[in-house]
């Protein structure tokens, strides 16, 4: 079986490979992709209205130049950031919610852990999550 070739699709100035599968996101650009969206206020707008969402569109736009302007071994798209960025938000959210659960229910045992990993922490506290 022979695998499918790479193509290359042109968008914008952007070059992107299509046809494979990019390397899983490690927990240091986790932090940076973190840190990048928390300095876009714009994205944490809910409004859907074309101007919010172009501007939207313009700050993934400036997280991803920064992100791969970091040096990380492989360059990533918006489109990447923003999935990766939309998993991130969902496992705290799941976290959070799951300790909130605990915590109200009766019966004997101790009170579950307060939720400890940092980083879901510091998705929860950007507005907009």
């Amino acid at each position: 079986m022979e695998s499918q070739p790479q193509q290359a699709v042109s968008s914008n100035d952007t070059l992107v490979l299509v046809g494979r599968r990019a390397s899983p996101i490690n927990s240091l650009e986790r932090e940076h992709l973190t840190k990048l969206v928390r300095n876009e206020i714009i994205l944490a707008n809910e409004s859907t209205d074309g101007k919010v969402m172009a501007m939207k569109k313009l700050a993934w736009e400036r997280v991803a130049l920064h992100f791969n302007a970091a040096g990380y071994c492989e360059k990533r798209t918006v489109y990447q950031l923003q999935k990766v960025w939309e998993r991130i938000k969902g496992k705290a959210k799941h976290k959070h919610a799951n300790v909130k659960c605990k915590s109200c229910k009766t019966g004997s045992g101790a009170a579950p852990p307060p939720i400890p990993e940092a980083s879901a922490n510091k998705v929860l506290t950007i507005p907009g999550t």
